[in-house]
């Protein structure tokens, strides 16, 4: 009788629980507007282009005309960017 009674007291004891069934749907990859993607290629494009002069001016495989045409490639890009962004406001 003892081990009904404590049985009894631990059912009591403890706090009732319900279970609900939802539904949570969590999207990991928003679609990107054609703005927002070509905001992301200017800004790619830049920083790939001034990192590779920077690692080929190192290993001094580039020449000062070829590296200034790159940065300027990238510069430009930059730019519109920042004019796109500018238009914007």
């Amino acid at each position: 009788m003892a081990k009904k009674s404590a049985k009894a007291a631990a059912k009591a004891a403890a706090p009732a629980t319900t279970t609900t069934k939802t539904k949570v749907t969590v999207s990991t990859t928003r679609k990107k507007t054609p703005k927002q993607m070509l905001d992301i290629l200017l800004i790619a494009a830049c920083l790939v282009l001034s990192v590779i002069v920077v690692v080929l001016s190192i290993s001094h495989s580039i020449d000062p005309h070829t590296a200034i045409v790159m940065l300027s490639i990238g510069l430009a890009c930059l730019s519109a960017y920042v004019l796109n962004h500018a238009a914007s406001r």
